[in-house]
């Protein structure tokens, strides 16, 4: 994403810009060093759950892309916080 910007909290990073379309777009990255196929859909299932949630306390719309960090099917602080602290984050910063 050129045209955007960047926010992360713990173990989830947002990638955020402008929506090219009328409707907001998400997009998941969870890769191979977050944990087995079992976990990574584990966490992506927490995050599409999540964003609902995210994009009704983003006053714009946007295209957002979460990506996972190492560590996040661990348990911990939950994910679905960290998403929403991250595109927040990120969306403050367009």
């Amino acid at each position: 994403m050129s045209n955007g910007s960047r926010g992360t909290s713990g173990r989830i990073t947002a990638h955020v810009s402008p929506a090219a379309s009328a409707n907001s777009r998400v997009g998941l990255i969870v890769g191979k060093n977050v944990g087995n196929s079992v976990q990574r859909h584990r966490v992506s299932r927490v995050l599409r759950h999540a964003m609902p949630e995210v994009f009704r306390s983003v006053p714009t719309r946007v295209d957002v892309v979460l990506r996972a960090l190492p560590g996040a099917a661990k348990p911990g602080r939950d994910l679905a916080t960290e998403a929403a602290v991250a595109t927040r984050k990120a969306v403050a910063r367009l």
